[in-house]
C-alpha cells in the first residue's frame, strides 16, 4: 500500500479538509488495518466532523505542522474518520474515551493496536501536548508491548459488555402508567427551572426530554410538565443559540443562559426542534412557537436544502478562520446600519455594548430576561415595536448575507433527512401550511429514490461521486417513523408499505432475540468489537426506542401482531432503563407511555377525508393514529366507506365508536378520553 495522504478522493467534506495535511492520513478499511499489521505500528484514529471548531484548530495548528506529521508518519498508521459518516466506529472509540477519562467529545483521538482495539483515547490536544502524547505512546508501544495489549484487552472487554442482559424469562407484564410518571418525576430533578433546559453548562437542546414532558402533560394534565417545556422553549428562542436574523438553532450553548452558541448548525437539531415547537404550538396555540417554526424552516430551505429535495448535514461554526464571525456584530457596525429607533430597541433588549456582550468587542444577538421577568424573548417587546424589531433584523440579515459564509457539509445522511422530514410533517400538521407538506413530499421522494436501495434497505450517507455507507439502525428507525407520518398526512398507502419493508429488513438484519432489542449494525459487522446495541439518547434520540415506536404504529395501522409484540417486548425492557436516574432514556419513556396508555386510531372515510384530517391534526393528539381516504385498504378501514359521506370513527383496540360526521364531534370524543 503506497504511503501518503489518501483523503483527496474521499467523499466526506470533513476528510477532504485534511487532504492537504502532511500527515499520511488513510480512510478506515481492511487494507489500512493490514498495513498497520505488516508494519507493526499502532493506529492513530482521529475522529471529527466538518462543522467542528476544535477539529479545525487541530487541523490547522497540529496536523499541518511538518515536524508533527513526520513523527506521526514514522511511528503510526494514521486514520481519519468522519463521525457522521461512521457513527459505528465513533461509538467504539468514544466509549473507550469515556471509560478512560470519564468524558468524551470531538475531535476524538484514539490509539489502537493494528487490529483496531483501543488502548488509549483523548479529545483535543494543543500541539505541544500532542507531541508529548505521541512520544509517550510510541515508547510505550515499543518497550512495554504486553502492557499495551493487556490494556487493549481490558478496554475491549468493557466495550463488549452488554448494555442489557438476556430477556428475563416470565417478564411479560404489560407497561403501566405508574413507571412513566415516576420517570418523569426523576426527569424533572435535572431541569433548570430558571433558564430552562437541563441544569449546568454547556446546554444542549435535548428535544427528546421536552417531548417526553409534553407527552406527560397530555396524559396527566400536570401543569408543571408543560411549564418546564415552556420555560425551555422560550429561553432557547430568546437565546444566542437561536439565530434571530436568519433562523435556525446552533448545536448548543456553552453557558447556562443559552447566550453563547457553539455556532455550527446541525440538521438533526433543527429537525427535532421544529417538531418540538410544532407539538408545543398544537398544545398551547402560542404564536411565538409558530414564528420559530416558520423562520427555522425558511432557513432550512434557503441554506440546507439541495434542488432535488435532500437536506445537507451541517453548516460550519467557522468562517474566515474565526468561530462565529459570520453571526456577530460590533456596536459600531450596528450604529451605521440601524435607525436611532432601531438602535435603542435592539441595544436595550439584546444588551449590545461597545465592549461587546461576547468577546473581542463583538455582540451576539439575544434577548435575555428583563429584570424581574421570568421569561425572555421577543414577546417581551411591546407590540407596537415588534415591526421595528423585525425590520432591524431583516436589515442585519441582508447585510450579513454579503459576508463570507461558513462552509456547508453537503453530505446526505438518511437518518438526519428523515428527522428533518418529520419536522416538516409536524410543522404542516400544526400550522396547516400546505407549503410544508409540499417540501415534506419532495424530501420523502428524494429519500426513497436516493437513500434507499432497490431492496428497500436504506443507505446511511452519501455524497455525489462517492461510495455510499451502509445503513445503521438509526436510518431504518427514523425513516420508518417519518414514512408512517407521511402516510398520516397523505393517506397514500405507498408510504406505509415502504415503512413496512424497511421494518422487515431491520427485523431480519438487526434484531437480537436474546435481549429483545436491536443491534446498531447489520449482521455483517467487521469492526474490532462485538456488535453493539445503541440505547441511550444523546443529541439524537435512541434508535432502538424510535424503532420500537415505529413498530407499534405500523403494527396498529397494518394490523400486524408481530410488530406490536416486538414493540411491547422493547417497552418491557425499558422498565430496566427507566428505573435509572438519568435523562438519557426519554425516548424510551415515550415508547413505554404509548404502551401504558395505548395508541388509538382515527379512521376517516370519504372524499373529504384528507381535508378533514388536516383540521384534526392541528391539535396535539399524540396517542392517535390517522388513516382514511376512499379506499378500504387497511384493517380499520374495512366496510367504513359510505359514498357521498365523510364519516369519522374513533377506534381503540380494534373496537370503534359509532361513526360521527364532523371533525368537531370526533375531536370531542378524543378529548373526552382524558376528561377535557
Amino acid at each position: 500500500m503506497a504511503k501518503g495522504n489518501k483523503l483527496n478522493q474521499a467523499g466526506s467534506p470533513y476528510l477532504r479538509q485534511h487532504a492537504a495535511n502532511p500527515v499520511h492520513w488513510q480512510e478506515w478499511s481492511e487494507s489500512t488495518l493490514q498495513l498497520a499489521k505488516e508494519e507493526d505500528k499502532p493506529l492513530i484514529i482521529s475522529i471529527g466532523y466538518a462543522s467542528c471548531h476544535w477539529c479545525h484548530v487541530m487541523g490547522h495548528e497540529t496536523f499541518s505542522n511538518p515536524q508533527v506529521a513526520a513523527f506521526m508518519n514514522e511511528h503510526f498508521v494514521c486514520i481519519k474518520i468522519d463521525r457522521e459518516e461512521r457513527p459505528d466506529i465513533d461509538q467504539i472509540y468514544m466509549e473507550a474515551a469515556q471509560m478512560l477519562n470519564g468524558s468524551g467529545g470531538w475531535p476524538l483521538h484514539a490509539f489502537a493496536l493494528p487490529d483496531g482495539r483501543p488502548f488509549h483515547a483523548g479529545t483535543y490536544y494543543p500541539t505541544h501536548t500532542w507531541m508529548e502524547v505521541l512520544t509517550q505512546i510510541s515508547t510505550y508501544y515499543s518497550d512495554r508491548r504486553s502492557e499495551v495489549i493487556n490494556q487493549a484487552e481490558m478496554i475491549t472487554k468493557g466495550i463488549n459488555k452488554p448494555v442489557l442482559p438476556a430477556f428475563p424469562i416470565g417478564e411479560e407484564k404489560h407497561p403501566d402508567e405508574t413507571l412513566f410518571n415516576t420517570y418523569i418525576r426523576t426527569l424533572k430533578t435535572f431541569i433548570d427551572e430558571l433558564h430552562g433546559g437541563l441544569k449546568g453548562a454547556p446546554k444542549f437542546p435535548m428535544p427528546g426530554v421536552w417531548e417526553a414532558l409534553l407527552l406527560h402533560y397530555y396524559f396527566t394534565h400536570d401543569v408543571s410538565s408543560l411549564t418546564a417545556v415552556a420555560t425551555t422553549l422560550k429561553s432557547m428562542a430568546a437565546g444566542g443559540i437561536y439565530d434571530h436574523a436568519g433562523g435556525g438553532f446552533a448545536r448548543y450553548a456553552i453557558d447556562e443562559e443559552w447566550k453563547i452558541p457553539h455556532f455550527e448548525k446541525m440538521l438533526y437539531d433543527n429537525g427535532q426542534l421544529v417538531s418540538l415547537y410544532a407539538h408545543a404550538f398544537q398544545s398551547t396555540g402560542n404564536e411565538a412557537y409558530k414564528r420559530v417554526i416558520e423562520q427555522t424552516l425558511r432557513f432550512i430551505e434557503r441554506e440546507m436544502m439541495q434542488p432535488d429535495g435532500g437536506f445537507y448535514s451541517s453548516i460550519n461554526a467557522d468562517s474566515e478562520g474565526e468561530e462565529g464571525r459570520f453571526y456577530v456584530w460590533s456596536k459600531k457596525e450596528l450604529e451605521t446600519l440601524l435607525t436611532p429607533e432601531q438602535q435603542t430597541l435592539l441595544f436595550t433588549y439584546s444588551n449590545i455594548t461597545a465592549t461587546g456582550n461576547w468577546e473581542n468587542g463583538k455582540n451576539i444577538l439575544w434577548f435575555p430576561p428583563l429584570r424581574g421577568h421570568h421569561f425572555s424573548g421577543h414577546e417581551e417587546i411591546p407590540d407596537q415595536q415588534q415591526s421595528l424589531l423585525a425590520d432591524a433584523l431583516k436589515m442585519l440579515f441582508e447585510v450579513r448575507s454579503q459576508r463570507v459564509r461558513p462552509s456547508t457539509d453537503k453530505k446526505i445522511i438518511t437518518s438526519w433527512n428523515a428527522i428533518m422530514l418529520q419536522g416538516f410533517i409536524d410543522a404542516y400538521r400544526a400550522t396547516g401550511n400546505t407549503h410544508f407538506r409540499e417540501i415534506a413530499l419532495k424530501n420523502a421522494l428524494f429519500i426513497k429514490k436516493q437513500c434507499i436501495r432497490s431492496d428497500d434497505s436504506p443507505w446511511h450517507s452519501f455524497i455525489e461521486d462517492s461510495i455510499p455507507i451502509e445503513g445503521f439502525l438509526e436510518d431504518y428507525a427514523f425513516t420508518a417513523s417519518a414514512f408512517i407520518a407521511m402516510y398520516e398526512i397523505t393517506f397514500e398507502k405507498y408510504w406505509l408499505e415502504t415503512a413496512r419493508k424497511i421494518i422487515d429488513i431491520a427485523i431480519t438484519s438487526f434484531y437480537d432475540k436474546t435481549t429483545g432489542i436491536f443491534y446498531y449494525t447489520r449482521d455483517d459487522n467487521t469492526l474490532p468489537v462485538e456488535r453493539k446495541h445503541e440505547i441511550t439518547d444523546h443529541v439524537i434520540p435512541s434508535s432502538n426506542a424510535e424503532l420500537g415506536i415505529a413498530l407499534l404504529k405500523a403494527g396498529i395501522l397494518l394490523g400486524n401482531k408481530t410488530y406490536i409484540t416486538l414493540s411491547e417486548k422493547m417497552a418491557i425492557r425499558a422498565k430496566e432503563l427507566l428505573h435509572k436516574s438519568t435523562y438519557f432514556f426519554a425516548n424510551w419513556s415515550r415508547l413505554y407511555a404509548f404502551h401504558a396508555y395505548s395508541l388509538k386510531e382515527v379512521a376517516i372515510m370519504g372524499e373529504k377525508a384528507l381535508i378533514k384530517s388536516s383540521t384534526m391534526q392541528q391539535k396535539y393528539f399524540p396517542d392517535y393514529l390517522y388513516s382514511g381516504g376512499v379506499y378500504e385498504n387497511l384493517p380499520v378501514l374495512k366496510n367504513r366507506y359510505k359514498k357521498g359521506k365523510t364519516t369519522f370513527y374513533i377506534c381503540r383496540n380494534k373496537t370503534c365508536d359509532l361513526p360521527v360526521e364532523t371533525a368537531e364531534e370526533a375531536m370531542q370524543i378524543m378529548l373526552r378520553d382524558f376528561g377535557e
